[in-house]
């Protein structure tokens, strides 16, 4: 495996085109002349950069005014949650002694309801695997019968 040369012991000053400024050169650069071994890339095929394409500024502006409107609407939906919330809340604290016991019993008839269904399902499913072995067993018996019919005829 071949290594890589080192780099130079000595440093160089930058290029100046580094620093346009001479604000902004760095300290203890003594000269401007670029030795003839340091270059600047400036990179191979240069096209003209023009922006961002119509399309996508078009779309930026359509956008705008439909994100701003969406905005203020969960904006003014926030207000108005809170302000349902802050008169909602006395409410609730006088009328609990009625409302929690109504809550539990609403509670427990929507269990009752998925309770059901589920049962009715589970009740569905399981006929319909009877009736499926049935067939299958009622099949497997007519398919012997035919074929000892069979039998007996070829004999």
């Amino acid at each position: 495996m071949q290594s890589l040369p080192s780099p130079p012991s000595h440093t160089c000053p930058p290029h100046p085109s580094l620093y346009p400024d001479h604000r902004l050169s760095p300290p203890n650069t003594f000269s401007h002349s670029t030795p003839p071994h340091q270059h600047r890339y400036e990179g191979g095929f240069k096209a003209k950069r023009a922006g961002p394409p119509a399309s996508k500024i078009l779309a930026v502006l359509s956008l705008l005014p439909v994100g701003g409107t969406l905005l203020g609407l969960a904006g003014v939906t926030l207000v108005a949650t809170l302000v349902g919330l802050a008169v909602a809340t006395p409410l609730f604290l006088v009328f609990s002694p009625v409302l929690i016991p109504t809550a539990a019993a609403l509670d427990l008839a929507v269990a009752g309801f998925i309770v059901s269904g589920a049962f009715g399902l589970t009740g569905l499913t399981s006929m319909s695997w009877v009736a499926k072995q049935f067939r299958q067993e009622v099949a497997v018996q007519m398919g012997q019968a035919i074929e000892n019919k069979a039998k007996e005829a070829g004999k």
